[in-house]
């Protein structure tokens, strides 16, 4: 829950405090009340001349002696006919003078005039009563008037005074209809009686109707500054914030010397402040802030502060608050104030500050309307000092006041994320639940809430609560379905709550259902916020079975590969992954999924049987040194290994070592393994004649080789003829350049015994290539010999034994070589070169007798 910040509403002026009084719409009646004064009246009555003269004090603007005059006539002449004319223009007089009770006194039981009409004396007395604000004499008074016999002027003034009476008494639908009457006339206030209008219609809280009078009359030289303030501020507060910013704005525009001005400038803050609009306000403020008044100029940089405090710039917004502590203490936006400077300091971690406000704030403030704000303020700095006691102490009370405190739901969500935050999931479930039911709440932290419900119902085990929750959500939108979500979810909440529903299915055992709604999941939101998690578990689901096998392994691979997942999902994707791969002989596949999970979790991540099949790749890929990295876990004296696997390690470290050229460490590893009740021990006799072999200790290597010729595994008991063969046949040669021929014979006789028993015994298509290399060396030791025949022999015999074989055409080329056709021998092993299944041993013969041939054409 964000915090909460409740702004202090902006001031908006009474729509029923005219600035403008009427009496200037008024000005007008008393030039209109004028009489005629012929020439031979001069030589009539002394009243008559007393009352002219008075008369023309006033038409001069002498008021004093005008007052005077007629108080005199009247004093003088208690019985004249023009009494009541008289009494007229002294109230007239009595109200220019402010004196409005006296007016009325005067103008009360007065005799009928002579020169002045019925309907100006009940104008003046209904004016009189205005300003003493007995509206409803003064609605007694005007309505005596026969307005329809009025001119147009007169009426249209007369109706504007109607209007203000009737607004008086309370009466707005009519002081609304009588301003509009007075502006169905082309006269010199209709205008204003369009903005009278409309502030009648503000009152009785109808926005739609203010504006639509307001909007008639902004252009209105007189009266469009306060016509355009007025609409700024109804459509501000009606939420119409770019309207409000309009109307504003055409003030500071227009009417830059108006009263309304400072207003204006102030509510286009608070507008741009209410949309969020901070660096358009701080430009505002930078342009006009300097020409307000002090009290406006205040508020403004309390707005300015506030922009800064919504663009997360604490420290710059406590400048702004800080220098106008002063000017607002009187004002009401005093408790505003220290409450951001709280927040702020909030914020920027003061938090011993922020006590010191808070403190000053109940002090000053005893009753802010702030006081929840504050208690939330109280709650987050709580929650940050650890304090989630105290801060569960203080929702709880928010919650206790029941939904008509204004943070009840908020503290509901509050306090379920803090009990989820410490591990209380039933406490969070009921609170999450609380707020879900809360009426009002929007739909984004509904849906938010729901989430985090289904959430928590399967982290306490109640998955089928979760399920049923995941679905009511994911149908809560039109076209919602369980399997693919509601088209009108926003996608991360339909991401999430189908991930979360398959989450849970997976922990049920719903197998079908899970592998559904993930697949849902990720072909209508590929690139999904649960993209690696939603391909884990499917790809999870997905090798538990053959139908979706090749999909799985994708899944896993790029599970694996992404840095979202945590370390130990992507281990066990790995491990899946290289177990698939063994099992299908994907050598290279199951090497990097090895590799991967060694740079993810170390050696203590790979099995035992891991560790062996990498320490076999990669001596067969020509690094031994890697072998021993990957042997010395299962070779350690203080490992506590399966004995197959020391068994197994032992050897291959062997092979390493003596790839390394560390024959004696070699040796020493194999006899090792010979002293073990294993299996293995007839392998690492082998093992250690090859080591003895690869060092050239040539009788103890044949030592170890007599013992294995007849070994029941054929496999070691035909390398062992191979092996011990090829030492006799480096002794023999060694012998004839002694010049030891008997010697020579005698080991190239053993030689030939061994191979020809191999061939004889082992030539199995599984134990190849042994028995094709033993004919082929039988045939050069029959060549050495001097034995042609023989030769042919053997290479036929290698061509009828294996006759689809990459051998059986080396023995066609040999053949062929020998018997003069050095072209089509020479074409036959170019052929062998561009087989697949050539090895190592052959490619190497192949390439020797190439360039041989290509040598000795």
């Amino acid at each position: 829950m964000a915090m909460s910040v409740v702004e202090t509403p902006r001031p908006c002026r009474n729509a029923a405090d005219f600035p403008r009084t009427l009496s200037g719409y008024f000005a007008c009646l008393f030039a209109c009340v004028t009489f005629f004064i012929t020439p031979h009246a001069i030589a009539q009555s002394a009243a008559y001349q007393d009352f002219v003269f008075a008369y023309r004090l006033l038409q001069r603007g002498e008021i004093k002696l005008a007052t005077e005059a007629f108080d005199d006539f009247l004093g003088k002449f208690p019985d004249e006919a023009r009494r009541g004319d008289a009494l007229y223009y002294r109230a007239h007089l009595a109200r220019r003078a402010g004196n409005h009770q006296f007016a009325v006194q005067l103008l009360t039981d007065a005799p009928k005039t002579t020169v002045v009409a019925d309907h100006y004396v009940h104008l003046l007395m209904g004016q009189s009563l205005t300003d003493l604000k007995r509206y409803g004499e003064a609605v007694t008074a005007l309505e005596a008037i026969q307005i329809d016999q009025l001119d147009p002027s007169v009426r249209a003034s007369t109706l504007m005074l109607f209007g203000a009476a009737y607004r008086g008494a309370g009466n707005l639908p009519a002081a609304a209809a009588r301003f509009d009457d007075a502006a169905s006339i082309d006269s010199p206030v209709k205008a204003s009686a369009l903005l009278n209008k409309a502030k009648a219609h503000v009152l009785m809280n109808q926005p739609d109707k203010a504006l639509a009078a307001l909007n008639t009359c902004v252009d209105d030289k007189r009266v469009g500054a306060e016509a355009s303030r007025l609409a700024g501020d109804v459509a501000y507060n009606t939420d119409r914030l770019e309207d409000a910013s309009m109307h504003y704005r055409r003030v500071l525009t227009r009417h830059q010397s108006s009263t309304h001005f400072p207003d204006a400038v102030v509510g286009l803050l608070w507008t741009q402040l209410t949309s969020r609009h901070y660096n358009a306000l701080l430009a505002t403020f930078v342009q006009y802030g300097a020409t307000l008044p002090t009290a406006d100029r205040a508020a403004a940089i309390y707005l300015a502060g506030s922009a800064q405090q919504g663009l997360g710039n604490h420290d710059k917004a406590l400048q702004f608050f800080s220098g106008i502590r002063k000017d607002t203490e009187t004002t009401n936006l005093a408790d505003a104030l220290l409450y951001k400077i709280a927040m702020s300091q909030f914020e920027l971690g003061q938090l011993q500050q922020m006590d010191e406000t808070v403190r000053l704030l109940a002090l000053h403030h005893p009753r802010t309307n702030l006081q929840p704000d504050i208690q939330l303020l109280l709650t987050n700095a709580d929650i940050r000092r650890g304090n989630k006691t105290s801060a569960a102490a203080r929702l709880t009370a928010m919650i206790d006041g029941g939904p008509d405190h204004p943070f009840f739901a908020d503290a509901l969500l509050r306090r379920a994320q803090l009990y989820e935050s410490i591990g209380e999931f039933d406490d969070a479930i009921a609170d999450f639940g609380r707020y879900i039911d809360t009426p009002g709440r929007d739909a984004a932290s509904t849906q938010q809430s729901r989430l985090r419900l289904i959430d928590l119902q399967s982290r306490v085990g109640d998955h089928e609560i979760a399920v049923v929750s995941a679905d009511s959500l994911l149908a809560s939108a039109p076209g919602g379905a369980t399997g693919g979500g509601g088209s009108a979810l926003p996608p991360l909440v339909e991401q999430e709550a189908m991930y979360r529903r398959a989450a849970a299915l997976i922990a049920l055992d719903r197998t079908d259902e899970a592998l559904s709604t993930l697949s849902a999941l990720l072909a209508k939101h590929p690139a999904n916020e649960f993209i690696a998690e939603a391909r884990y578990f499917r790809g999870m689901l997905g090798m538990s079975g053959d139908a979706h096998v090749e999909q799985a392994v994708a899944d896993l691979w790029f599970a694996a590969g992404t840095t979202v997942l945590d370390d130990a999902r992507r281990i066990r994707a790995l491990k899946v992954l290289a177990k698939h791969h063994v099992a299908r002989e994907e050598n290279d596949q199951t090497a990097r999924a090895l590799t991967e999970i060694e740079s993810l979790g170390g050696l203590t991540e790979l099995a035992g049987d891991d560790l062996l099949w990498l320490a076999n790749d990669v001596l067969e890929r020509g690094d031994p040194a890697r072998t021993l990295h990957y042997t010395q876990p299962l070779t350690a004296g203080d490992a506590e290994v399966p004995i197959a696997q020391h068994v197994r390690a032992l050897i291959l470290s062997g092979r390493a070592m003596r790839d390394v050229g560390r024959p004696n460490d070699a040796i020493d590893a194999y006899r090792h393994v010979i002293a073990l009740p294993t299996a293995l021990a007839t392998r690492a006799r082998l093992e250690l004649a090859q080591t003895y072999k690869s060092v050239k200790q040539y009788e103890e290597a044949l030592g170890e080789y007599e013992g294995l010729i007849s070994a029941p595994q054929s496999r070691i008991a035909a390398e062992s003829l191979y092996d011990s063969a090829g030492i006799y046949r480096l002794l023999a040669a060694q012998f004839r350049r002694a010049g030891d021929q008997k010697a020579a014979v005698e080991a190239s006789t053993r030689a030939h015994k061994n191979l020809k028993r191999l061939v004889v015994v082992h030539a199995f298509p599984d134990l190849s290539p042994l028995p094709e290399r033993a004919l082929v060396e039988m045939a050069e030791l029959a060549h050495e010999a001097g034995e042609g025949e023989k030769v042919d022999g053997y290479y036929q015999e290698l061509i009828d034994k294996f006759p689809d074989s990459a051998w059986a055409q080396y023995g066609k080329a040999m053949l062929a070589y020998r018997h003069g056709k050095r072209s089509e021998s020479q074409a036959l092993l170019k052929k062998i070169r561009a087989r697949d299944d050539m090895g190592h041993s052959l490619e190497q013969l192949v390439i020797r007798w190439i360039e041989f041939i290509e040598k000795n054409p």
